[in-house]
């Protein structure tokens, strides 16, 4: 799960204790979405092409700091 939790609820509860964090990258105009929401996104997610994404993304990362250091 992402940010040590281990569930929709966790996840939700942790977007909403750090709420104000959050807002300095993601506008959240109704707020952090809740437990139900997370679900239903994730549920809707091909986990190929979620998979597929992600490690693309961790390889962009890596790459970048390949290149700070």
């Amino acid at each position: 799960m992402l940010a040590g939790t281990d569930g929709y609820v966790a996840l939700g509860t942790y977007g909403k204790a750090k709420q104000d964090w959050l807002e300095t990258f993601l506008q959240l105009p109704h707020g952090v979405p809740s437990h139900d929401t997370f679900g239903q996104v994730m549920s809707a997610l091909e986990p190929e092409e979620l998979e597929r994404g992600f490690l693309a993304w961790i390889s962009q990362l890596n790459n970048h700091e390949a290149m700070i250091y």
